[in-house]
């Protein structure tokens, strides 16, 4: 069998090769400790949300076919050619092949924009691919049966047209309107305090409560509020969740 052909014509670099030694180094710290990895725009806790670090690794790769239409940019998005610059892209994307798939990974921190490219995902859920695809400036499209999945990405994709002043003061106004009552809801009695403290919850689970129909008592949904067991030496802080 002759070996695969890796030449660039016609082919994205995606297709010849991936670095996948390079960003599984990444990932993995993104994936163990979202606390401190995950992207900054992530706004929401969704459930099956894909690696940012993943998805830009993938827009890299999968967008940036022609270095005529694609613009580096420095600090403040001003144009520069300092470091890898577009001359030295063009031979990258050429280069890119199953035995030298790092040829394109000196450009995965830099700030890129792509002329002409557009991106749909079809089931695009929390919108990591699509909001890592926009950031190379491509015009994206997603689409999604749950509605939360609807609101978070349209949210996210739509925060660089936030002006700060005005989402600061919105946040103050309803802080003021409305976060004693709600964060009295979540906090619950601390068990290593002697006195009345009571310590905030990270996390916490609605439950739903129906009427039961044979002895008219109100249950919850879930039988208890436990989800998992810690494996770690520190205790865990757990409390009443409220019903809904």
């Amino acid at each position: 069998m002759s070996p695969p052909d890796d030449s660039a014509s016609g082919r994205r670099p995606l297709e010849r090769g991936f670095p996948i030694e390079r960003i599984s180094a990444i990932a993995e710290r993104e994936r163990r400790a979202k606390r401190h990895y995950r992207p900054i725009y992530t706004m929401h806790k969704w459930w099956a949300r894909r690696l940012g670090s993943v998805g830009r690794a993938i827009s890299l790769y999968g967008l940036i076919t022609d270095a005529d239409a694609t613009t580096i940019h420095g600090e403040g998005r001003q144009i520069t050619l300092d470091g890898p610059d577009e001359s030295a892209l063009a031979g990258a994307i050429d280069a890119v092949s199953a035995t030298d798939p790092d040829a394109l990974w000196p450009w995965y921190t830099s700030d890129i924009t792509i002329d002409d490219v557009r991106v749909y995902d079809p089931f695009m859920g929390g919108g990591t691919f699509l909001t890592e695809a926009a950031r190379f400036g491509a015009d994206v499209i997603g689409t999604d049966l749950n509605p939360v999945a609807w609101f978070v990405t349209k949210t996210q994709l739509g925060a660089s047209s936030v002006e700060l002043d005005a989402f600061d003061a919105a946040f103050e106004s309803v802080t003021a309107e409305v976060a004693e009552e709600l964060t009295n809801h979540y906090q619950t009695p601390c068990p290593h305090a002697s006195d009345d403290h009571t310590a905030d919850v990270m996390h916490a689970l609605w439950v739903k409560e129906l009427d039961c129909v044979s002895c008219g008592d109100t249950v919850p949904l879930f039988g208890s509020p436990r989800r998992e067991r810690s494996v770690r030496p520190q205790g865990r802080v757990s409390g009443p969740l409220p019903g809904l």
